[in-house]
This record gives structure tokens, C-alpha cells and sequence, in this order.
């Protein structure tokens, strides 16, 4: 389940290149200056580096979604939500008050990182799909009846 959003730094103005997620910063008055590619564009393409707080049964974790899984959980496109953002905030909000508190099933990418000498769970969303209960309710009982019949075998 999402439990919390961190909305004040979730966007990012990129490239505008198919292939490139590169950061741009504003070098005037509707110019963009990409310093990685040494080149500037008249416009730039939104996108998502989402903070999440997520928490089921067993515990809590903030994960890190990308544009991709970002879309997903929102449900609209960076290009609009970061439009929203500059024009009209409590639309903005709205989209994120409306995926919180939603179950998901989660694909994360988990790893350990030393930063300043401590060692942190770094998780970073790949994929995610919204949670459906009956298949879930029919996988649990598929489950079950797959455990009685070993116990059976097992009593013999």
C-alpha cells in the first residue's frame, strides 16, 4: 500500500532526445542547456524521480520509482502532472492524494549501499500492477489445497 508521496522534488526537467533522460537547467528565457551533452533546446520533457513510503503486514520501506512505474501509479503521463505543477497546484496535489492509500503488487530492485560510512537498503521500483483480489484469493486456495494434499501424503 502507498502510505506517503514525496511531491516536492518527484519531477525533473530532461532532454528533450528520445534516449535521453539527462537533466537540464534554464540557461534564459526559454532555453535549455543539457550539460551532459553539451547542447541546449528550446523546450525539455518532465520526468519522474518519485520518493514513495510503502507498507504491508510485515513492515515500511521508501522506494524510488522512475518515469515509467511513476506513470503507472499515477495514472497520468510526467508531461501533464508537471504541468499541473507549474499551473495548478491542488490539481497536482489531487493526483497524488488519489494513488495514496492504493494496493499494489510491487517489483523492486533491492541493493546495499554504503553512504558516509553506513550501510542503507537502496529499493527502486522496476514494475507494478494494481493489486486484484480474486486472482489473488484464487492463488491463496490453489495454495492451500496444494498443502492439504501433502499433508495427506505425509499421514500415510
Amino acid at each position: 500500500m502507498v502510505v506517503f508521496f514525496k511531491k516536492d522534488n518527484c519531477l525533473y526537467k530532461a532532454c528533450p532526445l528520445p534516449d535521453s533522460n539527462y537533466k537540464v537547467v534554464e540557461a534564459g528565457e526559454g532555453v535549455y542547456r543539457c550539460e551532459k551533452l553539451d547542447r541546449t533546446f528550446d523546450s525539455f520533457k518532465w520526468r519522474f524521480v518519485l520518493q514513495l513510503h510503502v507498507a504491508d503486514y510485515s513492515g515500511e520501506q521508501w522506494i524510488s520509482c522512475f518515469n515509467e512505474s511513476a506513470e503507472s501509479l499515477l495514472g497520468k503521463p510526467s508531461e501533464e502532472i508537471g504541468n499541473l505543477k507549474e499551473t495548478n497546484e491542488s490539481a497536482f496535489d489531487r493526483v497524488f492524494n488519489d494513488a495514496t492509500f492504493k494496493l499494489y503488487n510491487f517489483r523492486l530492485r533491492v541493493k546495499m549501499e554504503t553512504y558516509n560510512d553506513e550501510q542503507r537498503i537502496k529499493c527502486t521500483c522496476v514494475g507494478l500492477t494494481p493489486l486484484n483480489f480474486r486472482q489473488e484469493s484464487l492463488s491463496l486456495m490453489e495454495e492451500i489445497k496444494r498443502l492439504e494434499a501433502m499433508k495427506r501424503l505425509e499421514a500415510m
